[in-house]
C-alpha cells in the first residue's frame, strides 16, 4: 500500500471529520485504515452521536474503548482507534486458538486461526473497525459458556451487543447452548444460562435507553439503518437479487457474492461437524444482514460481517484436515484475496 499499484478514488468523509487525500509514502502502513466507517467511529469517539446524521447505527462500545484510551493515554482518537482494534485482534487470535484447540485440538486450532487472519476481509480486524473487539467479546462469551460460566458468558455477550448489532444473536446461540446443558447434565440449573442467553438484548435496551435519554428518541439504534437506506428482504431474496446485480454490474458485485457463497457453503458444511450452539451463531449471523440490505448492492457489507463468523474457519479446517480440500488451495485464495480487497479498501474504494 505505499505506492499506486491501484489507483485511487475521491477520499469521502463524514459529518464532522474529513477524509486526508491519498498520498504515497510509509504513512499509510498506519492510516491506510482511516476509510469509510472507520471516520465515523472516530467521529463519535471525539464528538459523540448526534440525533440527525445517522450516527446512531453505530453502536458505541469500539467508540467508547477508543475515546477512553485517547484520554488516558494523552494520543490522537486515531492512534488509540488503531492500537483497541489491533490489540483486540491479536486477543481474538488467542482466544480463537484456545477455543478451537478445546473443542478440536490442536492442529485444527492452527489452521482455523491462520484461515481467520488471512480470510480476504480480515484486514477489517486490523483497521479501525469494531469486529475484531466484536470478534473478541464473541470468542469469551462461547468460551466462558462452554464451561458453564454463565455470568461471564452474560457479561462479554452484554459487551458483543454493544458493539455490533448483530451480537443479540449471540443470546440465540446461548440460549441453545444452555437448554443442551440443561437436558445433558441432570441437576443443572437451566435459569444462570437463560438469564446470559437475554444479556445480549439487555445490552441492546440500554444503548436504546441512552437516545432516549440524551436525544427522546428509544428507537433510533434500531431505524438508523432506513436512514443509510437499507431495508427488510427476505434473506432467500436478497440471494436472488444478488446473483442477478453481480453478473449485471461485475466487479464489487461479483466480489461481494463470491465472499457471501463461501461463507454460507461452510456454514452449512460444517452444520454436521461443530456443536449445535456455534452453528445456530454462524447461521444468525449471516441471515439478520441478509435480511436487512441496500437494494442496488444487496450484499454490501456483508464480507466485512462474515469475518467475525469464527465456526467458518472451523468448517475449512475441518475439511483440509480431512482432506477433502486441499490447505495449499486455501492458503492462496484467501492470501491472494486479502492483498487485492486490501488495496482496494486503502484506495478508497468500494469495500465497506
Amino acid at each position: 500500500m505505499l505506492v499506486p499499484i491501484i489507483p485511487g478514488e475521491n477520499p469521502v468523509s463524514v459529518p464532522g471529520l474529513g477524509s486526508e487525500p491519498l498520498s504515497d509514502g510509509w504513512h499509510n502502513l498506519l492510516d491506510s485504515g482511516q476509510r469509510w466507517d472507520a471516520l465515523w467511529y472516530q467521529r463519535i469517539a471525539m464528538e459523540g452521536y448526534r440525533p440527525d446524521d445517522g450516527s446512531a447505527a453505530f453502536f458505541p462500545l469500539y467508540p467508547l474503548a477508543t475515546h477512553l484510551l485517547s484520554a488516558f493515554t494523552h494520543t490522537t482518537v486515531q492512534t488509540a482507534s488503531v492500537i483497541v482494534a489491533q490489540g483486540s485482534f491479536l486477543a481474538s487470535l488467542i482466544a480463537l486458538y484456545a477455543l478451537t484447540a478445546r473443542e478440536f485440538g490442536p492442529l485444527t486450532a492452527q489452521r482455523a486461526t491462520k484461515y481467520l487472519a488471512i480470510f480476504p476481509t480480515a484486514f477489517f480486524l486490523i483497521a479501525p473497525y469494531a469486529e475484531s473487539l466484536f470478534l473478541l467479546f464473541v470468542l469469551l462469551a462461547f468460551w466462558f459458556a462452554r464451561t458453564s460460566r454463565w455470568a461471564l458468558a452474560a457479561v462479554f455477550a452484554t459487551g458483543a451487543a454493544l458493539t455490533r448489532s448483530v451480537g443479540v444473536m449471540v443470546g440465540v446461540a446461548l440460549m441453545v447452548e444452555a437448554v443442551i446443558q440443561w437436558r445433558t447434565r441432570k441437576g443443572k440449573d437451566l435459569v444462570p444460562g437463560l438469564a446470559a442467553a437475554f444479556a445480549p438484548l439487555a445490552g441492546l435496551g440500554l444503548y436504546c435507553l441512552y437516545w432516549l435519554v440524551q436525544h427522546g428518541d428509544f428507537y433510533a439504534p434500531l431505524s438508523a439503518q432506513r436512514g443509510w437506506g437499507r431495508e427488510p428482504m427476505l434473506p432467500l431474496m436478497t440471494l436472488y437479487h444478488a446473483v442477478q446485480t453481480a453478473f449485471q454490474h461485475r466487479s464489487f458485485w461479483l466480489i461481494d457474492l463470491t465472499i457471501v457463497a463461501i461463507a454460507a457453503a461452510f456454514i452449512i458444511a460444517g452444520a454436521r461437524l461443530i456443536p449445535v450452539c456455534y452453528s445456530v451463531f454462524a447461521a444468525a449471523s449471516l441471515l439478520l444482514p441478509l435480511a436487512n440490505v441496500w437494494p442496488p448492492r444487496p450484499l454490501m457489507s456483508v464480507p466485512r460481517f462474515v469475518v467475525v463468523i469464527f465456526p467458518i474457519f472451523w468448517a475449512i479446517a475441518l475439511h483440509t484436515q480431512r482432506r477433502w480440500l486441499p490447505n495449499s488451495l486455501v492458503v492462496g485464495a484467501f492470501t491472494g484475496g486479502y492483498v487485492l480487497l486490501g488495496m482496494l479498501f486503502a484506495r478508497h474504494y468500494g469495500i465497506f
